[in-house]
């Protein structure tokens, strides 16, 4: 406004100077009636820059009426149809500033094709004067200059903060000439239109920097309160100065830090007003604060001088370092467990950068065999230790790293100590993030004991093994040399219980047959898991069709079984059931399980169902052997297909038997790539399956 005020008076001076030159004129003889035309023209000029002067000096706060009072006074001092501020805003032309429009006026448009928009864009200081409105392009993208029977334009571009904004223009329905005091005119009111658009902007700078520090100020964690530097009063305190001291807005307005009692160390308060009075500022102030109720907390605080209308006052703003010491105070007992613990490490532990270990542990020491200061001396690198043989290793690791493959992060090599001993040793490695250059933790093993303790058990291993199949080659060599008597004692046996028939000697032949039997079955289960062990078994695979085979096997049994009081079922669910397999295997699996549900059913029912049944997306051809018998317990179904494992052990078992039948049948259905499960309850009796894969 003060500068709108200086124009007008620049313009008052113009008016004295023609004053001057009307005098001037007289003394010349000028003709009269010329210099009474020119004293018109000074005196309207007067009357125009005192009614301009008067709307400046009435200029209030609020920029929408400033502009529209701008507007109307363009529009009476040149006597147009309408005047028109326009400014840009969001992408369109608006008319902020508006007089004498028609109530239709569309005070909001797009800004291609209007003559405002052009004259911003050209961002000239000229008055920009366009006649004869309708033979130009704008009568056809400005829909106004026909509605409104628009003839001539004056327009001005308005200037803010060196950027072209607005537009103050002045409509006519008729031709209108150019003149002085129209150039004059609106130069005075768009440099006011100017002032208005800077000070608007300002306020909303202002208004935006005050939210930002208000919203900064409420929501910030860390405890900011404002005080008053002369007495140290408390003007306003946030939320986080709440939860850090437990004082509210209510207990601290209008007292000092000194009646609050809020510094626990007079001291530290000393510290923050000296440096405010020496530097203006106070920059991470560590200070120990009572809280409200009682209680400490550590804190570290920073200050500022700043002025509120005028008077100076403290910004402080305060961060709670309680949690923080207590984390650091954690963390330095960690860091020394974990010292402790790296110190004592079984492993040496190592921290190398670039070529130099920047830590290590006794324990590495002593495997490199070198003492501390060597290893950290400039001279000391790792390659020294490395054989030839270790060297093309890790080179060879280096260009995997490099070419971008999969190295693994444990390895094994070879080093060699101070002393010339050689170790093995086993490394893990992981790469760090380090700025300026590859750092690498590293643990280390010696495991050159374990290497030749490995070897040795690798050894031993071997030789069990081939003793183990020595031992099962024997017992299948020997097995004819065994079978062949025994077999002769089993037929000379049968024939005496037979043909005798004195009734104690019968009983004698009737316990020799019984028990060279079991002692039969019990060689050949032996000399089976010999057979398997040696790995001399060689199978014979053809087709086997399991419904047949089932019902022969089964009906083998059948005497003993109607013998015993006990019904025997043979259940076929498919027409046809065919495996590749080794029928001499399945017929000795399908003994075994048969006498067992025999051995161990003394009434009910024996069935051997034949069935397709799906495991695992695959289909397999299954036998199973279901009894009515005693059953197993839960906990002895995991080991009952264990060598030499039964449910009942030891001299008082109640069954006999050698416990390798359950065993050997497993490891020949797995020889046929199938298996045996078992379904069993206590007292209901138990369902043994046989699973072979389909042909």
């Amino acid at each position: 406004m003060e500068k709108n005020t200086l124009l007008t008076d620049d313009l008052l001076r113009e008016n004295r100077e023609l004053r001057l030159e009307v005098e001037r004129l007289q003394k010349e003889r000028i003709d009269l009636g010329h210099l009474s035309g020119i004293i018109a023209d000074r005196k309207r000029n007067e009357q125009v820059f005192k009614r301009i002067n008067e709307d400046l000096l009435s200029l209030s706060h609020s920029f929408e009426d400033n502009v529209n009072l701008l507007t109307r006074l363009c529009g009476e001092l040149t006597g147009a149809a309408c005047t028109l501020y326009n400014r840009l805003e969001d992408g369109l032309l608006v008319s902020v500033g508006q007089w004498n429009t028609p109530p239709d006026f569309c005070s909001i448009s797009k800004p291609e094709g209007h003559v405002c928009f052009d004259v911003i864009n050209k961002g000239s200081n000229q008055l920009i004067v366009i006649n004869d409105l309708p033979q130009t392009p704008y009568a056809i993208s400005d829909p106004n200059i026909s509605a409104y029977k628009l003839v001539t334009y004056l327009g001005k571009a308005v200037l803010c903060d060196g950027e072209y904004v607005g537009s103050i223009c002045a409509l006519f329905q008729n031709h209108h000439s150019l003149t002085l005091e129209h150039e004059q005119i609106f130069t005075i009111i768009a440099s006011a239109l100017g002032n208005e658009e800077s000070r608007r902007s300002a306020e909303k700078n202002l208004r935006e920097s005050e939210e930002l520090f208000r919203s900064a100020f409420l929501t910030s964690p860390d405890s900011i309160n404002i005080n008053r530097l002369s007495d140290g009063m408390y003007f306003d305190i946030n939320e986080g100065f709440t939860k850090l001291t437990d004082y509210t807005r209510e207990d601290v307005i209008g007292k000092t830090s000194l009646e609050l009692s809020i510094w626990d160390n007079p001291e530290d308060r000393n510290k923050l007003v000296k440096g405010l009075q020496v530097n203006g500022y106070v920059d991470n102030l560590e200070a120990v604060f009572r809280i409200k109720g009682g209680g400490t907390k550590t804190a570290l605080m920073s200050a500022r001088v700043f002025s509120i209308r005028g008077v100076p006052h403290i910004l402080s703003v305060t961060r709670d370092m309680t949690e923080r010491q207590q984390t650091m105070q954690a963390l330095k007992e960690n860091e020394q467990k974990f010292r402790s613990v790296v110190e004592n490490a079984f492993d040496g532990i190592y921290l190398i950068s670039g070529h130099r270990f920047v830590f290590y542990n006794q324990r590495f020491c002593e495997i490199m065999g070198y003492s501390a200061e060597e290893i950290a001396s400039e001279w000391f690198n790792f390659a020294i230790t490395l054989t030839d043989k270790s060297r093309d290793l890790i080179e060879q690791r280096r260009q995997a790293r490099i070419n971008g493959e999969e190295i693994p992060g444990i390895y094994e090599f070879e080093i060699r100590t101070k002393s010339g001993e050689l170790k093995e040793v086993e490394v893990s490695t992981v790469k760090l993030d380090s700025d300026d250059q590859v750092t690498v933790l590293g643990i280390m093993r010696d495991v050159t004991e374990r290497k030749v303790l490995f070897e040795e058990l690798i050894k031993a291993k071997d030789k069990a093994e081939e003793v183990n199949i020595l031992k099962s080659r024997l017992l299948a060599n020997l097995s004819h040399e065994i079978r062949t008597p025994l077999n002769g004692i089993l037929g000379f046996a049968e024939l005496l219980r037979e043909d005798i028939q004195d009734d104690s000697l019968k009983s004698m032949a009737e316990i020799i047959y019984t028990s060279g039997y079991r002692l039969l079955h019990t060689l050949n289960s032996i000399l089976d898991l010999s057979v398997i062990e040696s790995q001399f078994n060689t199978m014979k695979l053809k087709t086997v069709s399991l419904n047949k085979l089932a019902d022969e096997v089964s009906t083998l049994f059948k005497p003993n079984i109607i013998k015993k009081g006990i019904k025997l079922s043979i259940v076929t669910k498919q027409e046809e059931i065919l495996v590749k397999a080794d029928e001499e295997l399945i017929t000795k699996i399908l003994n075994n399980l048969i006498n067992n549900a025999l051995k161990f059913t003394n009434k009910g029912e024996i069935s051997v169902t034949t069935s397709i049944e799906s495991k695992d997306s695959m289909n397999f051809g299954c036998i199973t052997i279901k009894d009515t018998g005693i059953g197993i317990k839960k906990e002895y179904l995991e080991i009952i297909f264990d060598e030499f494992r039964q449910v009942s052990e030891g001299q008082s078992r109640s069954y006999d038997g050698s416990g390798l039948g359950l065993h050997i049948s497993k490891r020949f259905a797995e020889m046929m790539q199938g298996t045996i499960t078992v379904l069993s309850t206590p007292g209901s009796g138990s369902a043994f399956t046989l699973w072979l894969p389909l042909k």
